[in-house]
This record gives structure tokens, C-alpha cells and sequence, in this order.
């Protein structure tokens, strides 16, 4: 019989935002895991945590893998409810980066029948074909300044944003 427990992001209700965490939920795991403290002795192996963090688990219904015991676990362990919230959701925002990359690289990896054939030309035609220019009648340019000073502001103008036929006469 499989269960349909909620992993703890979705029973935190995590998202990329810092406003979805619910944190009344997140009160009540560390509420719950105070109280197991406070009622069993004062025992600090690795495998009473361990057997804690299930028992939690357990009692919200949550997935009890070792991944959401992790994440349960980060639930806990700090101090104060916001730094619990900041410690989730930069878990929740790196699982999500790796996802994300993975996606990223198997979308960009072509397939073996995408892959362009190789001709055979000539050596010499290739090369010419690679030295044919195009004119482009207008070139767009974002530049980012991240310092705002005048000497920088004066490069820009002066140099980066000069016309091709002036900065080349003044390089001669």
C-alpha cells in the first residue's frame, strides 16, 4: 500500500520565495521536536537524532527518506524560526540550481542524428569562406558600469562609444 506522503518543501510550502514558507507549520516541527527533548533524556548520539528526526517525520506524515530527513533535519537545527526559513529555502534554491542545470545540459546535447556531417571541401576554400565579413549597418551595446565615476564614465564616452574611423585614426 503506497502512501502519498508530502515531501517537506511541499509540506513547508516552498517555493523560490521567502514569503511561502508557511511558517506556522515550521513552528510546529520545532515545537514537536522541542518537545521530544524535553520529554526523553538528554542523550546526544547521532543515532537518537537520527531516530528523533524519523519519529518527526513520522508524526507530520512526511516523507522519511534520506533527502527529506536532511531537509528535517535543517528544519531544526537552527536556532531562531528566519535563519530555519533562510537554511530551507537556500536548500530548496540549490536542489532547484542542479535540476535546473541537469535540464539545461541534456536539452543542450545533441542527438547523433542533429549532428552536422563534415565535408570534404578543399582547405583553401574553407578558409576563404571563413574571411568573407559582413557589414552590419548598426551594432547595439549594453555596457554595465559598476562603479559610477567620472573617469569611467569619460573611458566610456571618449573611447568605448567613439565612431570605428576616429578611434582607428588615432591609433596610427
Amino acid at each position: 500500500m503506497a502512501t502519498n506522503k508530502p515531501s517537506v518543501f511541499n509540506f513547508l510550502n516552498v517555493t523560490e520565495s521567502m514569503n511561502t514558507i508557511n511558517r506556522e507549520r515550521l513552528e510546529e516541527i520545532r515545537s514537536a521536536y522541542a518537545n521530544m527533548n524535553d520529554t526523553e533524556p538528554i542523550e546526544n548520539t547521532t543515532n537518537n537524532e537520527d531516530a528523533k528526526i524519523k519519529l518527526l517525520a513520522d508524526k507530520f506524515s512526511l516523507m522519511n527518506d534520506a533527502e527529506n530527513l536532511v531537509h528535517l533535519n535543517k528544519c531544526i537545527s537552527e536556532q531562531f524560526l528566519d535563519v530555519a526559513c533562510h537554511a530551507i529555502l537556500g536548500e530548496y534554491l540549490r536542489i532547484r540550481t542542479i535540476e535546473q542545470r541537469k535540464a539545461r545540459r541534456n536539452q543542450s546535447s545533441p542527438a547523433s542524428s542533429t549532428i552536422p556531417k563534415i565535408t570534404t571541401e578543399p582547405i583553401a576554400q574553407a578558409s576563404e569562406a571563413s574571411m568573407v565579413t559582413k557589414v552590419l549597418p548598426q551594432v547595439f551595446c549594453q555596457i554595465l558600469l559598476k562603479k559610477n565615476r567620472a573617469s569611467m564614465l569619460e573611458f566610456c564616452q571618449d573611447f568605448l562609444l567613439c565612431p570605428l574611423a576616429k578611434a582607428a585614426s588615432t591609433r596610427r
